[in-house]
């Protein structure tokens, strides 16, 4: 279990970034990859969703940065 930030509050480690808020104060989905927040639809899609790319990494082909 981890600790949201400002109370007691906790969530499951598989909980970070699932786009579900867990904690009042939203800290188990602050900070985390764009990539990770991305519907598998938006990933190599050859659109670049993310500030850094992200989404289109590692998919093969020319949108590889």
């Amino acid at each position: 279990m981890r600790a949201c930030w400002t109370n007691t509050w906790g969530y499951q480690k598989e909980e970070r970034c699932d786009r579900v808020v867990h904690c009042p104060d939203a800290s188990d989905e602050l900070h985390c990859p764009c990539r990770e927040l991305l519907r598998s639809e938006y990933l190599c899609d050859s659109y670049f969703d993310c500030p850094d790319f992200s989404d289109e990494l590692g998919c093969g082909g020319e949108s590889d940065v």
